[in-house]
């Protein structure tokens, strides 16, 4: 009889550990990936960026077109100034690359 009941014990005790768990949100809205990178150009609406040495984003492209319109009026951004991008984490993989949504863009270095 305590054989029974122990293995009814423990077999609750596994049961009970099998429940769903929450599962972390994967809405693309909660997501947001920072980087930096060196502005390499400004022309036509956007900036050809340089992501710095050790950038995952590095892995994927040497080169991300991102649109000045995402881009505060001040202060104005020059060529060599390091910006940091805030954006959803998606990467288009053409060339240059482009990214998803851009959150933010920040100088975070001027040029000298």
């Amino acid at each position: 009889m305590k054989r029974i009941f122990l293995f009814a014990l423990c077999l609750v005790f596994v049961l009970a550990g099998c429940g769903q768990k929450e599962q972390p949100s994967t809405d693309a809205k909660s997501t947001k990936t920072v980087f930096q990178a060196t502005i390499t150009e400004i022309a036509n609406g956007t900036m050809p960026v340089t992501p710095v040495e050790g950038s995952l984003e590095l892995k994927s492209s040497d080169c991300f077109s991102i649109p000045i319109q995402n881009m505060p009026a001040s202060p104005e951004p020059k060529v060599g100034d390091v910006v940091e991008i805030t954006y959803d984490g998606y990467i288009q993989t053409i060339y240059p690359s482009t990214l998803g949504k851009i959150y933010s863009i920040t100088i975070v270095e001027k040029s000298k």
